[in-house]
């Protein structure tokens, strides 16, 4: 038995867990985030025992998905680490499992041509996001340290007129709170989310990560007495408000990250 004394959870050989209410709840399925979740920061590998873990949960009978803002060439890593059920990727705009694509939500003519217009100038540095490729409009010590704190090479600079011709999925926008209005005075279309103080995520108006779990194949349809976790850290709070707003995932709970780390010390603890 796993258990989170914080959270008064506990999940067991039948794959239930107990919520703080004490309502109990069959796990369907788990969706991880990776950065500071499933990858520590520090060592961007994940630890014996969350290996470990997701073995047992497999065997358990529950599908496991990866849930992350990473574009799929920047998750090599998790491929080689274990065989997911499937992947939400790009904040929720390009779901697959194996080599089928289930989902894409790509920004729609309009937003791209705002993000490209505010880029241009070089007002800021961009990442951009497309079905197979990455690139930035130019780097500076911002994306620097971002790319080093992922361990992943700095993607190499283009034009970003180059997303006129492409499909953008997401961009990672280096802008601080006090001048993230370089992009939102000027891109009415596109949606932002902020984890972290130096960069905003934008993805499409209709986009995010509930949207692409939602197209996951899960089997029968979640109800009262079955339950979606997503595991993450960051964005825990911006995710679970998304989720309370939308009535069609009542299924889905979000678990913070120090619950599922607890969870796993203890299951390490009484596997030696």
């Amino acid at each position: 038995i796993w258990k989170s004394a914080a959270r008064s959870c506990t999940i067991g050989g039948n794959a239930r867990i107990f919520s703080p209410k004490g309502r109990n709840f069959m796990i369907k399925a788990m969706f991880f985030d990776v950065d500071g979740t499933l990858v520590s920061f520090r060592t961007h590998r994940a630890t014996a025992a969350m290996a470990d873990a997701l073995q047992q949960l497999h065997r358990r009978g529950i599908k496991l998905f990866i849930s992350t803002g990473r574009h799929p060439r920047m998750l090599q890593y998790l491929r080689d680490l274990f065989p997911f059920d499937g992947w939400v990727t790009m904040s929720g705009q390009f779901c697959y499992c194996g080599d089928q694509v289930i989902h894409r939500n790509p920004m729609d003519r309009q937003a791209v041509e705002e993000l490209v217009s505010a880029a241009s100038s070089n007002a800021f540095s961009c990442i951009f996001l497309e079905g197979q490729d990455i690139y930035i409009n130019y780097s500076n010590d911002q994306t620097h340290v971002f790319m080093k704190d992922l361990n992943l090479p700095l993607p190499p600079v283009q034009d970003p007129r180059r997303a006129l011709d492409g499909e953008l999925y997401q961009a990672i926008t280096f802008l601080t709170k006090e001048n993230e209005h370089l992009l939102l005075d000027r891109a009415p279309h596109l949606k932002t989310t902020r984890w972290h103080p130096t960069f905003l995520d934008v993805i499409p108006a209709t986009g995010g990560k509930d949207k692409g779990i939602s197209y996951a194949p899960l089997g029968p349809v979640v109800n009262d007495h079955v339950k979606l976790l997503l595991l993450c850290g960051k964005t825990a709070g911006v995710i679970r408000e998304a989720v309370e707003q939308a009535e069609n995932y009542h299924g889905l709970e979000i678990l913070d990250v120090a619950d599922y780390h607890e969870a796993v010390s203890i299951a390490d603890a009484r596997s030696q």
